[in-house]
């Protein structure tokens, strides 16, 4: 049986791929910050008049202390319901960009400009949405069986997204495709993302004591860097599975 590539192979051609693209994908990561910003921005222009309003109001008609007042208001459909829909809104931006981050990754060579990236990623996100919804619940219902089962189902569909980035399969399909390319290659596939979670934490820790103000920054890029080691697994995995 043919071997994955090495963590250190791997390693060096996803550093190599994040040289060349460095720009074009940081930029599509910052777009998805600043999505999130604006939104944020947005849901306080919106709701923050009317809750300092409503505020004054209760402590002025019931002579209540501040502290109470905010338990009252944080209980109301007022305020529930706008919160339940910016959650909605930054799960919505959350996948848009995680779609738009993989669609940069295989659209390197064609250097396409960052509007344009979120355009083609925009026309699958139901799609995309759909798989990680799936992924999630699957997952979640294995860890609730004793822990195991679920990190084998996590192995197992590690690759879904990627299946309908790269080859535009969709749904149940998609998983099914990803656990049919980790199929005998379960071990390998684990360690090697644990490798990279191991490696990760321990740069995010240092950095963190030795310069906090780059840590937020860094977690970001790393994201688009597990992207790609994840991208390399994935193509190794096809490679070998001649293109199952």
């Amino acid at each position: 049986m043919l071997k994955l590539d090495s963590v250190d192979s791997l390693l060096q051609d996803s550093w190599k791929t994040f040289k060349k693209g460095f720009w074009s994908l940081i930029l599509v990561k910052l777009a998805q910050i600043g999505i999130y910003l604006a939104i944020a921005v947005l849901f306080l222009a919106l709701t923050l008049p009317g809750t300092l309003s409503e505020l004054k109001e209760l402590r002025t008609y019931y002579n209540l202390d501040t502290a109470s007042v905010i338990d009252a208001i944080a209980g109301s459909a007022a305020i529930l319901i706008p919160v339940l829909l910016l959650f909605l809104a930054f799960l919505l931006i959350s996948f848009w960009g995680s779609a738009a981050q993989m669609v940069a990754v295989r659209d390197l060579d064609k250097k396409m400009k960052v509007r344009d990236i979120y355009k083609l990623s925009g026309k699958n996100l139901s799609g995309f949405a759909w798989i990680h919804i799936l992924v999630s619940l699957i997952t979640l219902i294995g860890l609730m069986l004793f822990i195991i089962p679920g990190i084998i189902f996590m192995v197992w569909l590690s690759f879904s997204a990627y299946v309908f980035i790269w080859d535009g399969i969709s749904g149940v399909n998609a998983l099914k495709k990803s656990q049919a390319l980790v199929a005998g290659y379960f071990w390998a596939v684990l360690g090697r993302v644990l490798l990279l979670m191991i490696i990760s934490m321990a740069i995010n820790f240092l950095i963190s004591l030795a310069a906090p103000i780059l840590y937020l920054p860094l977690v970001a890029f790393s994201e688009i860097f597990v992207i790609i080691y994840y991208v390399n697994i994935f193509n190794n995995l096809k490679k070998i599975k001649n293109n199952i």
